[in-house]
């Protein structure tokens, strides 16, 4: 699961945009905000997945295309759930729902942060003195004028990092790459084997898994029937014996939608 390169590298090309001028070729920042990167990627992994679990598992369950709609809210900076999302991504949703289901003792198996040691955190003597020969303009001053600090004051009078003591017996104790995100990865390599479906979403192997996945997914989680209760309510006595179509004034008056206060469509975009 490497989301955090694919991140840091969304970030270098839009450094200007999102203000991280002072970041990039400042090796110390870099670190912190690689480390905070890995961090925040593993929480959302977290997050999908117990997404998932839910959208399948209990009393929140739920039909795909309202999972979907969920999941493109949350995680897509544009959002609008399907309208935005072509088949591939809600066919990889489902093939996702499907694993769920088919390896439950997955699911509960959180996938860490990437944790690093003291050292990777603290930067080297060579990109020290890098940085403290590198001139580094554009630099947004402090609120009391100064500077910040350098990578050399920010090395002496950081506090070491305390590593984190992971409990014997817990859930996010399992060996590690059987989380559930890592077993999912191993689970898609396998299957794009050439004597398995293969690499393209096109072979015949793939694109019957695909069809197969959406209709068990639509049969088993089902809509909810929408019911409107004024389909019911009406008497064909509360008709008016003169009614011609969805005029408004009968024999004596407009007979189209479009009568003397408006057209329905007016009329409804006024509510």
């Amino acid at each position: 699961m490497k989301m955090h390169v694919d991140v840091e590298i969304k970030l270098r090309e839009k450094q200007k945009e999102l203000r991280l001028f002072n970041i990039f070729g400042n090796l110390s920042r870099q670190r912190h905000l690689a480390s905070n990167i890995r961090r925040t990627c593993s929480s959302l992994r977290n997050a999908y997945r117990e997404m998932l679990r839910d959208s399948v598992i209990g009393p929140n369950t739920m039909p795909l295309d309202d999972f979907v709609c969920n999941v493109a809210n949350r995680f897509s900076s544009s959002g609008f759930g399907r309208l935005l999302l072509g088949r591939p991504v809600i066919a990889h949703i489902a093939m996702l729902r499907r694993f769920a289901l088919e390896h439950t003792q997955l699911l509960d198996r959180a996938c860490e942060p990437d944790e690093e040691d003291d050292d990777d955190l603290q930067p080297t003597q060579a990109d020290i003195t890098r940085s403290a020969n590198t001139a580094t303009p554009d630099y947004a001053d402090t609120e009391d004028g100064s500077r910040p600090p350098s990578a050399m004051s920010s090395a002496t009078s950081r506090p070491k990092k305390r590593k984190r003591a992971t409990p014997a017996l817990s859930s996010a104790s399992q060996p590690k790459g059987s989380d559930f995100w890592s077993m999912v990865e191993k689970w898609f390599v396998a299957r794009m084997q050439p004597e398995q479906f293969g690499r393209s979403w096109s072979s015949p192997g793939w694109l019957k898994y695909i069809d197969e996945t959406l209709e068990r997914d639509y049969a088993r989680f089902k809509p909810t029937p929408v019911v409107n209760p004024f389909l019911d309510d009406f008497r064909p006595s509360d008709a008016p014996a003169n009614s011609t179509g969805d005029g408004l004034g009968g024999a004596h008056g407009p007979s189209s939608s479009s009568g003397a206060i408006g057209s329905m469509a007016a009329i409804l975009g006024t509510l």
